[in-house]
């Protein structure tokens, strides 16, 4: 992004959504390995043209097991989002950036 330090990063990946299920979302797990990782926002993909709600929420360790649980969960946007289907869209920026500390899952 234009905001990020010259000795930034900028990483992406791919969840293994099928964009045809009948989804509420995805749940995922990243581990900072060596350094520290800084999450500042999410591209999405819309199964449908127009605005749709985008929640995302996180929390510190992994989801495994929290599935069906509010409790350490932190909402950090929750925004509609305009979506052509099947073409990736940039929620922007989150409420806060996720800080991932180094050796640590989130």
């Amino acid at each position: 992004p234009d905001t990020c330090p010259s000795d930034c990063l900028v990483y992406s990946f791919k969840t293994k959504s099928d964009g045809n299920a009948n989804s509420g979302g995805q749940m995922f797990t990243v581990k900072a390995s060596t350094s520290e990782v800084r999450i500042t926002s999410f591209d999405v993909v819309g199964k449908k043209n127009g605005k749709g709600e985008c929640m995302v929420y996180t929390r510190a360790g992994d989801y495994l097991g929290h599935e069906e649980d509010d409790s350490g969960w932190d909402l950090i946007f929750d925004e509609k989002v305009e979506m052509e289907k099947g073409v990736p869209s940039n929620l922007g920026a989150l409420n806060r950036e996720v800080m991932i500390p180094a050796e640590s899952i989130q």
